[in-house]
C-alpha cells in the first residue's frame, strides 16, 4: 500500500487525532525507502506496541501516532494484507511483470517477487484520489503543517536514536520524498514512487510518465471493485486494532 492507501486505512480504521494517525500511518515507509536510516525495519514498522507503550506513559495526547504505525504495520495493519492483492488478478500476470520491468528498470525476479503488489496498490490510491478529494486535501495538509522536529524527537527519545540522524531521515521522507503538490494528480504519484523507489536495494530507475499509464491501467483494472477491497483491509486493521487490545 501507498502513501494515500495507508493514511486512508488508519483513518478509517482508528476513531482518533486524524492528523496524528496520517502522519503514524506514513513513518514506517521511512523503511527500506529512506538511506542511512538510524531504525531498523523492526524498529519502526513493526515496534508499534513499544512506543504506544512509551506515548501512553510519556505524551499520551500523542498516543495516536503510535496508533498509526500500527494500522500500517504487517502484524496488526494494511501491511498484512499486501501479497492479497495479487489474488485479484485477472488475465495474464506475466504481462503486467514485463510491464513494471519497463516502468521500473529491475529484473524479472524483482519485478515478480516485490514490486508487483507494490504497483497494484497504487491503483488504490487513484481510487481513492478520483472518488474522496477531500481526504487527498487533508492528507497534502498534514503534510504541509507536520512538525518533523516533534515526531522525529519523540521517536528519537523512545529508541534510545540520536535526534539529528532521526530528523534527517523523516525530513527526507516527508520533505524529499512526499511533496504535497505531487498528490494533485496521478502523473505526481508516479513522481512520489520514482523518488520513493530509488531507495530501495534495486535501485530502481522509475519512468515516471509509464509508472503513471499503468497506475491508471490497474485501477481501471479493479475500477468496480476498489471500495470492497479496501472494505475488508479496513475492518480486519480495526478488528485488530479493537481499543480493548490497545
Amino acid at each position: 500500500m501507498n502513501i494515500l492507501g495507508h493514511a486512508y486505512v488508519a483513518t478509517e480504521a482508528v476513531k482518533g487525532n486524524r492528523e496524528l494517525l496520517i502522519i503514524g500511518s506514513l513513518l514506517p515507509e521511512s523503511s527500506p525507502f529512506i538511506a542511512d536510516n538510524p531504525f531498523s525495519w523492526e524498529e519502526i514498522h513493526e515496534s508499534g506496541e513499544k512506543f504506544l507503550k512509551f506515548l501512553d506513559q510519556k505524551y499520551s495526547e500523542k498516543r495516536d501516532l503510535a496508533m498509526g504505525i500500527l494500522a500500517h504495520s504487517y502484524k496488526f495493519g494494511a501491511d498484512k494484507f499486501s501479497s492479497r492483492i495479487e489474488t485479484f488478478i485477472k488475465g495474464d500476470k506475466e504481462e503486467l511483470v514485463q510491464k513494471i520491468v519497463d516502468c521500473s528498470g529491475v529484473g524479472l525476479e524483482a519485478a515478480r517477487k516485490w514490486r508487483i503488489h507494490n504497483y497494484f496498490w497504487w491503483g488504490a490510491d487513484v481510487w481513492i484520489f478520483k472518488n474522496n478529494p477531500g481526504f487527498v486535501k487533508e492528507v497534502k495538509r498534514v503534510l504541509e503543517e507536520m512538525d518533523i522536529s516533534e515526531v522525529s524527537r519523540l521517536l528519537a527519545e523512545c529508541f534510545d536514536k540520536d535526534f539529528e540522524k532521526v530528523e534527517k531521515t523523516f525530513k527526507k521522507l516527508f520533505e524529499g520524498v512526499y511533496r504535497p503538490k505531487d498528490l494533485n494528480s496521478v502523473a505526481g504519484f508516479a513522481q512520489v514512487w520514482a523518488r520513493q523507489a530509488a531507495g530501495l536495494p534495486e535501485k530502481d530507475r522509475v519512468n515516471p510518465q509509464k509508472a503513471a499509464a499503468l497506475f491508471e491501467e490497474i485501477y481501471l483494472m479493479l475500477e468496480n471493485r476498489w471500495e470492497e477491497i479496501m472494505g475488508e483491509v479496513i475492518s480486519e486493521v480495526r478488528k485488530n486494532l479493537n481499543p480493548r487490545n490497545f
